[in-house]
Protein backbone atom coordinates (compact mmCIF):
# COMPACT_ATOMS: atom_id res chain seq x y z
CA UNK A 1 0.00 0.00 0.00
CA UNK A 2 1.60 3.09 -0.60
CA UNK A 3 0.68 6.88 -0.10
CA UNK A 4 1.29 9.56 -2.06
CA UNK A 5 1.06 13.61 -1.08
CA UNK A 6 -0.56 15.58 -3.60
CA UNK A 7 1.69 18.06 -5.40
CA UNK A 8 -0.17 20.97 -4.26
CA UNK A 9 -0.51 20.26 -0.43
CA UNK A 10 0.26 22.58 1.70
CA UNK A 11 3.40 21.00 3.32
CA UNK A 12 5.21 20.73 0.08
CA UNK A 13 6.35 24.40 0.19
CA UNK A 14 9.73 25.54 0.71
CA UNK A 15 11.93 28.20 1.28
CA UNK A 16 14.61 30.04 -0.16
CA UNK A 17 17.35 32.52 0.82
CA UNK A 18 18.57 34.44 -2.12
CA UNK A 19 22.40 35.55 -1.61
CA UNK A 20 23.70 38.39 -3.64
CA UNK A 21 27.16 39.75 -3.31
CA UNK A 22 25.91 43.37 -2.89
CA UNK A 23 23.43 42.39 0.15
CA UNK A 24 24.81 43.88 3.23
CA UNK A 25 25.86 41.62 6.04
CA UNK A 26 23.85 42.98 8.57
CA UNK A 27 20.44 42.17 6.06
CA UNK A 28 21.76 38.62 5.54
CA UNK A 29 21.64 38.10 9.05
CA UNK A 30 18.55 39.57 9.26
CA UNK A 31 16.97 37.19 6.65
CA UNK A 32 18.55 34.33 9.24
CA UNK A 33 17.02 35.58 12.01
CA UNK A 34 13.44 35.79 10.18
CA UNK A 35 13.97 32.04 8.74
CA UNK A 36 15.17 30.94 12.62
CA UNK A 37 11.81 32.40 14.06
CA UNK A 38 9.77 30.43 10.90
CA UNK A 39 11.47 27.60 11.83
CA UNK A 40 10.60 27.31 15.21
CA UNK A 41 7.52 28.17 15.09
CA UNK A 42 6.90 24.79 12.51
CA UNK A 43 8.70 23.18 15.06
CA UNK A 44 6.95 23.80 18.47
CA UNK A 45 3.94 21.67 18.13
CA UNK A 46 6.11 18.66 17.24
CA UNK A 47 8.28 19.28 20.34
CA UNK A 48 5.28 19.22 22.14
CA UNK A 49 4.08 15.84 20.99
CA UNK A 50 7.67 14.88 21.44
CA UNK A 51 7.47 16.04 25.20
CA UNK A 52 4.21 13.81 25.86
CA UNK A 53 5.99 10.77 24.61
CA UNK A 54 9.15 11.59 27.24
CA UNK A 55 6.56 12.34 30.04
CA UNK A 56 4.72 8.50 29.36
CA UNK A 57 8.32 6.85 28.98
CA UNK A 58 6.76 5.48 25.44
CA UNK A 59 8.68 7.62 22.88
CA UNK A 60 11.55 4.45 22.58
CA UNK A 61 8.61 2.45 21.69
CA UNK A 62 7.02 4.87 19.32
CA UNK A 63 10.74 4.80 17.67
CA UNK A 64 10.84 1.34 17.65
CA UNK A 65 7.48 0.65 15.87
CA UNK A 66 7.83 3.45 13.74
CA UNK A 67 11.10 2.46 12.32
CA UNK A 68 9.77 -1.58 11.43
CA UNK A 69 7.12 0.45 9.29
CA UNK A 70 9.10 2.13 7.95
CA UNK A 71 11.79 -0.16 6.83
CA UNK A 72 9.00 -2.13 4.84
CA UNK A 73 8.08 0.92 2.37
CA UNK A 74 10.11 2.06 -0.69
CA UNK A 75 9.00 5.70 -1.93
CA UNK A 76 9.89 8.76 0.38
CA UNK A 77 5.93 9.90 0.57
CA UNK A 78 4.74 6.57 2.14
CA UNK A 79 7.70 6.87 4.70
CA UNK A 80 6.40 10.18 5.39
CA UNK A 81 2.84 8.97 6.06
CA UNK A 82 4.47 5.84 7.91
CA UNK A 83 6.10 8.41 10.58
CA UNK A 84 3.34 10.65 10.61
CA UNK A 85 0.73 7.67 10.84
CA UNK A 86 2.24 6.51 13.86
CA UNK A 87 2.91 9.83 15.81
CA UNK A 88 -0.99 10.88 15.30
CA UNK A 89 -2.20 7.23 16.26
CA UNK A 90 0.49 7.23 19.33
CA UNK A 91 -0.32 10.84 19.81
CA UNK A 92 -4.50 10.38 20.12
CA UNK A 93 -3.67 6.87 22.35
CA UNK A 94 -1.42 8.86 24.98
CA UNK A 95 -3.03 11.93 25.09
CA UNK A 96 -5.18 10.80 28.37
CA UNK A 97 -2.06 9.24 29.86
CA UNK A 98 0.23 12.57 29.16
CA UNK A 99 -2.34 14.89 31.16
CA UNK A 100 -2.69 12.58 34.17
CA UNK A 101 1.09 13.25 34.86
CA UNK A 102 1.18 16.79 34.24
CA UNK A 103 -2.40 17.27 36.32
CA UNK A 104 -0.79 14.76 38.69
CA UNK A 105 2.32 17.26 39.02
CA UNK A 106 0.15 20.39 38.87
CA UNK A 107 -1.98 19.27 42.05
CA UNK A 108 1.03 19.01 44.04
CA UNK A 109 2.03 22.65 43.40
CA UNK A 110 1.10 26.26 44.11
CA UNK A 111 -0.56 26.24 40.70
CA UNK A 112 -2.75 23.59 41.55
CA UNK A 113 -6.19 26.24 41.19
CA UNK A 114 -5.29 26.39 37.63
CA UNK A 115 -6.88 22.77 37.66
CA UNK A 116 -9.11 23.21 40.42
CA UNK A 117 -11.43 26.24 39.90
CA UNK A 118 -14.94 25.66 39.15
CA UNK A 119 -16.54 28.89 37.92
CA UNK A 120 -18.80 27.14 35.30
CA UNK A 121 -22.28 27.99 37.53
CA UNK A 122 -21.36 31.89 37.65
CA UNK A 123 -20.55 32.38 34.10
CA UNK A 124 -23.51 29.44 32.32
CA UNK A 125 -25.78 32.45 31.71
CA UNK A 126 -23.68 34.92 29.87
CA UNK A 127 -21.39 31.73 28.01
CA UNK A 128 -24.75 30.10 26.44
CA UNK A 129 -25.50 33.72 24.88
CA UNK A 130 -21.78 33.89 23.64
CA UNK A 131 -23.02 31.39 20.53
CA UNK A 132 -25.67 33.16 19.35
CA UNK A 133 -22.77 36.49 19.12
CA UNK A 134 -20.79 34.28 17.75
CA UNK A 135 -23.11 33.10 14.74
CA UNK A 136 -24.06 36.06 13.77
CA UNK A 137 -20.21 37.14 13.17
CA UNK A 138 -19.49 33.86 11.12
CA UNK A 139 -22.70 35.03 8.77
CA UNK A 140 -21.32 37.94 7.65
CA UNK A 141 -18.18 35.62 6.21
CA UNK A 142 -18.55 33.63 2.84
CA UNK A 143 -18.80 29.64 4.32
CA UNK A 144 -15.90 28.66 2.31
CA UNK A 145 -13.66 31.37 3.19
CA UNK A 146 -14.02 30.02 7.16
CA UNK A 147 -11.31 28.07 7.93
CA UNK A 148 -10.86 26.35 11.43
CA UNK A 149 -8.16 29.67 12.52
CA UNK A 150 -10.58 31.92 11.59
CA UNK A 151 -13.02 29.86 14.07
CA UNK A 152 -10.89 29.78 16.92
CA UNK A 153 -9.94 33.23 16.68
CA UNK A 154 -13.19 34.59 16.65
CA UNK A 155 -13.84 32.02 19.89
CA UNK A 156 -11.14 32.90 21.80
CA UNK A 157 -11.57 36.75 20.70
CA UNK A 158 -15.33 36.46 22.35
CA UNK A 159 -14.28 34.65 25.03
CA UNK A 160 -11.14 37.22 26.00
CA UNK A 161 -13.71 40.65 25.51
CA UNK A 162 -16.64 38.73 27.89
CA UNK A 163 -14.55 37.19 30.98
CA UNK A 164 -12.24 40.14 30.88
CA UNK A 165 -11.92 39.88 34.22
CA UNK A 166 -11.80 36.45 35.33
CA UNK A 167 -8.08 35.91 34.07
CA UNK A 168 -8.07 32.25 34.73
CA UNK A 169 -10.79 31.57 31.89
CA UNK A 170 -9.00 34.01 29.44
CA UNK A 171 -5.57 32.20 30.14
CA UNK A 172 -7.54 28.72 28.74
CA UNK A 173 -9.53 30.77 25.84
CA UNK A 174 -7.08 29.64 23.30
CA UNK A 175 -6.48 25.91 23.72
CA UNK A 176 -10.29 25.97 24.31
CA UNK A 177 -10.98 27.65 21.26
CA UNK A 178 -8.72 24.80 19.42
CA UNK A 179 -11.03 22.09 20.54
CA UNK A 180 -13.68 23.63 17.57
CA UNK A 181 -13.41 23.36 13.60
CA UNK A 182 -15.13 24.03 10.88
CA UNK A 183 -17.17 20.54 10.83
CA UNK A 184 -18.86 22.04 14.30
CA UNK A 185 -20.65 24.98 12.31
CA UNK A 186 -23.65 23.13 11.33
CA UNK A 187 -24.50 22.21 15.25
CA UNK A 188 -22.45 25.00 16.49
CA UNK A 189 -25.43 25.86 19.56
CA UNK A 190 -25.90 22.28 20.64
CA UNK A 191 -21.73 21.62 20.42
CA UNK A 192 -21.25 24.97 22.79
CA UNK A 193 -23.73 23.67 25.38
CA UNK A 194 -22.22 20.31 25.81
CA UNK A 195 -18.60 22.29 25.92
CA UNK A 196 -19.44 24.87 29.05
CA UNK A 197 -17.44 22.07 31.79
CA UNK A 198 -14.54 22.09 29.14
CA UNK A 199 -13.74 25.68 29.85
CA UNK A 200 -14.69 26.19 33.39
CA UNK A 201 -14.92 22.89 35.42
CA UNK A 202 -12.26 20.39 36.59
CA UNK A 203 -13.05 18.19 39.75
CA UNK A 204 -11.98 19.35 43.49
CA UNK A 205 -10.02 16.44 43.91
CA UNK A 206 -7.97 16.93 40.74
CA UNK A 207 -9.43 13.71 39.24
CA UNK A 208 -8.57 13.34 35.13
CA UNK A 209 -11.39 14.83 33.35
CA UNK A 210 -11.86 13.75 29.78
CA UNK A 211 -13.37 16.83 28.75
CA UNK A 212 -10.51 19.03 29.60
CA UNK A 213 -7.79 17.02 28.32
CA UNK A 214 -9.43 17.78 24.67
CA UNK A 215 -9.24 21.14 25.66
CA UNK A 216 -5.65 21.09 26.52
CA UNK A 217 -4.53 19.11 23.71
CA UNK A 218 -6.41 19.22 20.70
CA UNK A 219 -4.77 21.63 19.35
CA UNK A 220 -1.62 19.48 18.31
CA UNK A 221 -4.24 16.60 17.34
CA UNK A 222 -5.63 18.84 15.13
CA UNK A 223 -2.33 20.02 13.38
CA UNK A 224 -1.53 16.19 13.42
CA UNK A 225 -4.77 15.01 11.49
CA UNK A 226 -4.66 18.35 8.66
CA UNK A 227 -1.28 16.89 8.17
CA UNK A 228 -2.48 13.75 7.40
CA UNK A 229 -5.20 14.62 5.37
CA UNK A 230 -3.13 15.49 2.83
CA UNK A 231 -1.93 12.41 1.76
CA UNK A 232 -3.90 10.08 -0.43
CA UNK A 233 -4.14 6.24 -0.77
CA UNK A 234 -2.75 4.02 -3.72
CA UNK A 235 -3.70 0.30 -3.91
CA UNK A 236 -1.36 -1.70 -4.90
CA UNK A 237 -2.72 -4.50 -7.66
CA UNK A 238 -1.50 -7.50 -9.30
CA UNK A 239 -1.61 -7.57 -13.08
CA UNK A 240 -4.79 -7.52 -14.86
CA UNK A 241 -6.03 -11.37 -15.31
CA UNK A 242 -9.24 -12.18 -16.92
CA UNK A 243 -10.51 -8.85 -17.17
CA UNK A 244 -10.22 -8.27 -12.97
CA UNK A 245 -7.85 -6.75 -11.14
CA UNK A 246 -7.07 -7.81 -8.10
CA UNK A 247 -4.96 -6.59 -4.74
CA UNK A 248 -1.40 -7.94 -4.18
CA UNK A 249 -2.48 -8.73 -0.82
CA UNK A 250 -5.98 -9.48 0.69
CA UNK A 251 -6.53 -10.23 4.53
CA UNK A 252 -9.03 -12.30 5.59
CA UNK A 253 -10.30 -10.53 8.78
CA UNK A 254 -13.20 -12.02 10.54
CA UNK A 255 -16.20 -10.37 12.70
CA UNK A 256 -18.60 -11.82 15.03
CA UNK A 257 -21.04 -10.50 17.97
CA UNK A 258 -20.46 -10.91 21.31
CA UNK A 259 -20.78 -9.87 25.04
CA UNK A 260 -18.70 -11.71 27.87
CA UNK A 261 -15.40 -11.52 30.17
CA UNK A 262 -13.25 -12.42 26.99
CA UNK A 263 -14.27 -8.93 25.15
CA UNK A 264 -12.36 -7.07 27.41
CA UNK A 265 -9.41 -8.56 25.56
CA UNK A 266 -10.56 -7.30 22.58
CA UNK A 267 -11.17 -3.40 23.67
CA UNK A 268 -7.62 -3.86 25.44
CA UNK A 269 -6.20 -4.64 22.04
CA UNK A 270 -8.11 -2.00 20.37
CA UNK A 271 -6.47 0.30 23.12
CA UNK A 272 -10.14 1.27 24.39
CA UNK A 273 -9.81 3.19 27.83
CA UNK A 274 -13.11 1.57 29.17
CA UNK A 275 -11.32 -1.77 28.43
CA UNK A 276 -11.17 -3.14 32.29
CA UNK A 277 -14.55 -0.86 33.08
CA UNK A 278 -16.80 -3.60 34.67
CA UNK A 279 -20.32 -2.51 34.39
CA UNK A 280 -19.90 -2.90 30.81
CA UNK A 281 -21.28 -6.35 31.45
CA UNK A 282 -23.58 -5.74 33.69
CA UNK A 283 -25.36 -2.78 30.57
CA UNK A 284 -27.87 -4.91 29.29
CA UNK A 285 -28.02 -2.70 25.92
CA UNK A 286 -24.46 -3.15 25.27
CA UNK A 287 -22.61 -5.51 23.30
CA UNK A 288 -19.12 -5.36 20.30
CA UNK A 289 -18.40 -6.59 17.12
CA UNK A 290 -15.33 -8.97 17.55
CA UNK A 291 -12.15 -8.69 14.81
CA UNK A 292 -10.24 -11.24 14.09
CA UNK A 293 -7.33 -11.23 11.46
CA UNK A 294 -7.24 -15.14 10.68
CA UNK A 295 -3.83 -14.70 9.20
CA UNK A 296 -1.91 -13.95 12.28
CA UNK A 297 -4.30 -15.88 14.66
CA UNK A 298 -4.82 -13.00 16.86
CA UNK A 299 -7.59 -10.59 17.81
CA UNK A 300 -7.57 -7.19 15.91
CA UNK A 301 -9.79 -5.06 18.08
CA UNK A 302 -13.26 -4.62 18.18
CA UNK A 303 -16.20 -1.92 17.66
CA UNK A 304 -18.53 -1.38 20.87
CA UNK A 305 -22.08 -0.70 20.05
CA UNK A 306 -25.15 0.70 22.37
CA UNK A 307 -28.97 -0.01 21.68
CA UNK A 308 -30.15 3.15 22.42
CA UNK A 309 -33.85 3.38 22.74
CA UNK A 310 -36.18 6.24 23.15
CA UNK A 311 -39.66 7.33 24.74
CA UNK A 312 -41.25 6.87 21.72
CA UNK A 313 -40.91 3.97 20.83
CA UNK A 314 -37.70 4.31 18.18
CA UNK A 315 -34.20 2.82 18.88
CA UNK A 316 -30.93 3.97 17.97
CA UNK A 317 -27.44 2.47 17.80
CA UNK A 318 -24.31 3.89 18.56
CA UNK A 319 -21.42 2.66 17.39
CA UNK A 320 -17.78 3.00 18.69
CA UNK A 321 -15.14 1.31 15.63
CA UNK A 322 -11.75 0.62 16.95
CA UNK A 323 -9.47 -1.98 15.15
CA UNK A 324 -6.43 -2.13 16.61
CA UNK A 325 -3.68 0.53 15.65
CA UNK A 326 -1.35 -2.95 13.98
CA UNK A 327 -4.64 -3.64 11.65
CA UNK A 328 -5.05 0.06 10.07
CA UNK A 329 -1.47 0.07 9.82
CA UNK A 330 -1.11 -2.73 7.18
CA UNK A 331 -4.26 -2.68 5.94
CA UNK A 332 -6.14 0.55 3.87
CA UNK A 333 -7.95 2.39 7.16
CA UNK A 334 -10.36 3.43 4.24
CA UNK A 335 -11.30 -0.32 3.37
CA UNK A 336 -11.31 -1.28 6.80
CA UNK A 337 -13.64 1.03 7.65
CA UNK A 338 -16.38 0.96 5.29
CA UNK A 339 -16.30 -3.01 5.42
CA UNK A 340 -16.80 -2.66 9.29
CA UNK A 341 -20.05 0.36 8.63
CA UNK A 342 -21.61 -1.83 6.16
CA UNK A 343 -21.80 -4.81 8.52
CA UNK A 344 -23.07 -2.92 11.03
CA UNK A 345 -25.23 -0.92 9.03
CA UNK A 346 -26.48 -4.09 7.95
CA UNK A 347 -27.19 -5.07 11.84
CA UNK A 348 -29.00 -2.20 12.12
CA UNK A 349 -31.42 -2.28 9.24
CA UNK A 350 -31.90 -6.40 10.13
CA UNK A 351 -32.84 -5.62 13.61
CA UNK A 352 -35.06 -2.36 13.56
CA UNK A 353 -32.77 0.50 14.32
CA UNK A 354 -33.68 3.70 12.92
CA UNK A 355 -30.16 4.84 12.40
CA UNK A 356 -26.30 4.20 12.95
CA UNK A 357 -25.08 6.86 15.27
CA UNK A 358 -21.25 8.20 16.07
CA UNK A 359 -19.80 10.82 18.49
CA UNK A 360 -16.97 12.26 15.33
CA UNK A 361 -15.44 14.22 18.17
CA UNK A 362 -12.03 11.65 18.74
CA UNK A 363 -12.03 9.80 21.45
CA UNK A 364 -15.63 9.52 21.80
CA UNK A 365 -16.17 7.14 19.07
CA UNK A 366 -13.10 5.96 17.92
CA UNK A 367 -9.70 6.38 19.17
CA UNK A 368 -7.96 5.75 15.78
CA UNK A 369 -6.70 8.63 14.62
CA UNK A 370 -4.98 9.60 11.31
CA UNK A 371 -7.78 8.34 7.71
CA UNK A 372 -9.17 5.97 10.21
CA UNK A 373 -11.11 8.98 12.03
CA UNK A 374 -11.29 11.28 8.56
CA UNK A 375 -13.09 8.74 6.67
CA UNK A 376 -15.38 8.36 9.93
CA UNK A 377 -15.82 12.33 9.80
CA UNK A 378 -16.47 11.56 6.03
CA UNK A 379 -19.39 8.83 6.61
CA UNK A 380 -21.65 11.08 8.38
CA UNK A 381 -24.43 11.33 6.09
CA UNK A 382 -25.70 14.93 5.05
CA UNK A 383 -29.09 16.37 3.89
CA UNK A 384 -30.05 18.05 0.73
CA UNK A 385 -28.81 21.46 1.60
CA UNK A 386 -25.23 19.70 2.27
CA UNK A 387 -25.64 20.00 6.01
CA UNK A 388 -24.69 16.82 8.28
CA UNK A 389 -27.56 15.08 9.82
CA UNK A 390 -27.63 15.38 13.57
CA UNK A 391 -29.36 13.77 15.93
CA UNK A 392 -30.50 15.03 19.27
CA UNK A 393 -32.02 12.58 21.66
CA UNK A 394 -34.93 12.84 24.38
CA UNK A 395 -32.81 10.80 26.41
CA UNK A 396 -29.20 10.33 27.78
CA UNK A 397 -27.44 7.03 27.55
CA UNK A 398 -24.46 5.68 29.31
CA UNK A 399 -22.08 3.40 27.41
CA UNK A 400 -19.87 3.16 30.40
CA UNK A 401 -17.86 5.57 33.17
CA UNK A 402 -18.09 9.26 31.98
CA UNK A 403 -19.12 8.61 28.15
CA UNK A 404 -22.64 10.10 27.75
CA UNK A 405 -24.41 10.17 24.37
CA UNK A 406 -27.58 12.44 23.75
CA UNK A 407 -26.73 15.67 21.74
CA UNK A 408 -25.37 16.16 18.31
CA UNK A 409 -24.82 12.88 17.09
CA UNK A 410 -24.01 12.19 13.51
CA UNK A 411 -25.69 9.37 11.02
CA UNK A 412 -23.34 6.47 9.28
CA UNK A 413 -26.39 5.12 8.07
CA UNK A 414 -30.55 5.86 8.47
CA UNK A 415 -33.51 3.92 7.71
CA UNK A 416 -35.46 4.46 4.55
Amino acid sequence: MKFENPPNSENTKTSHIRSHEEVLENSAEKNEDILEIKIREEIDPILDVLLAYQLRGGYDEFYSNSADRVSQTEDEDSKNYTLLDELVNRYGDNMKETIKAVQGAVAKNKDKQLFATDSSNEYEKVYVKLAETIIKDLEKVPRDKIKNETLQKKISKTIKNTFQKAEDINIRSEQFAALFSINDLDTFTEVWKQRLDQLFTVSDEYRIDTKRIEILQSNVYNILQNEIGKYEEIKEVDEEKNGEIKLSKQRLIKGYFAKNKETAHARMVGDICLAEDPTMLKNNRYFEYVLFDQEKRKCSGTSMLLEMPEADGKKYLLYCPNPSVSLISEVSAKKIYKMLTDRISTFAKENGFEAVLVNKTHGHSTNRAGLFQKNLEQSCLKDATGRKIVFNLKDSHVLGSSYKYQKGLNAVWIKI
